[in-house]
């Protein structure tokens, strides 16, 4: 299983008063490293959806969060210096799992997850999107070596 791993230090806009990560930040967190994750595999989403054309007429239109959930184990604090850490737990035809950590000095201070969906535009609802199929060479691009 791959898992990428990317270096933070948190900033200041990032916490409450208090000096504490706010936790909606931590999503954020873990949606940048999941965009990470697949650029660390040759997927940009730049290239892959977003803009007409860029996804070779699949329709590929993006990952949609469909379930999302984090545990808040220690504060992470403004200035500290973390490893985030996500990976693909699991895939299933249409969607797939990520799983994330959030680590410093050894010790898991938050961890959580995202269902996303492999999402297609719906040629028979112009505007609207819909599962599909994940391919094959997609999945393998992530059981190799960690990143």
């Amino acid at each position: 299983m791959k898992i990428h791993r990317h270096e933070y230090q948190v900033g200041f806009g990032e916490c409450d008063p208090a000096g504490i990560v706010y936790y909606p930040n931590f999503f954020r967190l873990f949606d940048g490293n999941c965009e990470r994750l697949f650029g660390a595999v040759g997927l940009r989403w730049s290239e892959m959806f977003g803009r007409p054309g860029a996804d070779d007429g699949a329709g590929l239109a993006g990952f949609p969060i469909v379930n999302t959930g984090a545990e808040f184990i220690e504060p992470v604090s403004y200035g500290q210096r973390v490893t985030l850490e996500t990976s693909i737990a699991s895939w299933s035809i249409k969607s797939f799992r990520v799983e994330h950590r959030i680590v410093s000095d050894g010790r898991i201070m938050a961890q959580g997850f995202e269902v996303r969906v492999w999402a297609v535009r719906d040629p028979a609802r112009p505007g609207r999107i819909k599962g599909a199929a994940i391919p094959d060479h997609i999945k393998a691009l992530f059981e190799q070596d960690p990143v």
